[in-house]
């Protein structure tokens, strides 16, 4: 892997992976870009769910969903939505929620 690709890769890792920031790069910066990536992903869970999403409100939903999905790797927006939902049913379940 050429040193080009091995920064892209890292810089990937960082953004969707939650992976420590490589050299080079302005950690202030990456987070609000992967901020900005996990509530567009939010988003499109949110589309799948959408009496969760309603019952919750977008805001609380984007915050909850955001928390859930940081450091995880996408599975796709409706492997994504069905994995949050069974996470909130197992909190409500446990009674954290």
């Amino acid at each position: 892997m050429t040193g080009l690709a091995q920064r892209q890769e890292d810089l990937v890792r960082a953004l969707v992976t939650g992976a420590p920031t490589p050299a080079g790069f302005d950690p202030t910066r990456l987070r609000a870009v992967e901020d900005t990536l996990l509530r567009k992903r939010s988003g499109e869970a949110a589309r799948h769910l959408p009496l969760l999403s309603a019952e919750l409100g977008e805001r609380r939903f984007t915050e909850l969903f955001c928390a859930w999905a940081r450091g995880r790797e996408r599975g796709g927006s409706c492997a994504d939505a069905a994995a949050f939902a069974a996470h909130l049913d197992a909190d409500v379940a446990e009674g954290h929620a």
